[in-house]
């Protein structure tokens, strides 16, 4: 048997990115097989990465944008990931780099229905999509969502109820 090494995989993933959507939702496909497999609860998060690099130039995806890392200055991209309740991957997308990432969550909530024909679903996402705009677009679809929120950025009277042990 004929040894792979990682950089030819590495070589791979152009192509493989041609054929992006057709691999999730054959990956999906694959997941919908498994005994007992539900899709009921999503989790969905976006991150940035960034080139450590001073000939890294800018371009459709590669842009200087805000920072997860705090690496101010550096080109990047943003990474969007979707996972199922048993963390089973439902998809993942690249935005260029000065995407504001709650900018995202109404695309992929579209991407989701073409793709997954899906039912009821909760979606679950952090305070980084937090936004009047995004908690239309998620009860328009028809799905329950939780998004996390900051206490600091709550009502005092609000956050004394949610801190009180004593009920």
């Amino acid at each position: 048997m004929q040894s792979v090494s990682l950089q030819h995989f590495y070589y791979s993933l152009d192509k493989f990115n041609l054929y992006s959507t057709e691999l999730q939702k054959l990956v999906f496909q694959k997941n919908k097989q498994l005994q007992f497999y539900e899709l009921d609860l999503v989790f969905y998060d976006v991150t940035t990465f960034y080139f450590d690099s001073e000939v890294v130039v800018e371009e459709a995806l590669r842009q200087k944008g805000f920072s997860k890392d705090g690496k101010i200055g550096k080109t990047q991209v943003v990474l969007r990931l979707l996972l199922d309740k048993n963390a089973l991957p439902l998809g993942y997308g690249l935005y260029a780099g000065n995407q504001y990432e709650g900018h995202t969550l109404v695309k992929e909530i579209d991407k989701l229905n073409q793709l997954y024909n899906l039912n009821k679903i909760t979606l679950v996402a952090d305070s980084g999509r937090l936004n009047a705009a995004n908690c239309r677009a998620v009860k328009g679809a028809g799905y329950d969502f939780l998004l996390g929120g900051r206490l600091k950025n709550l009502p005092q009277t609000v956050r004394t109820t949610l801190l009180d042990t004593t009920k």
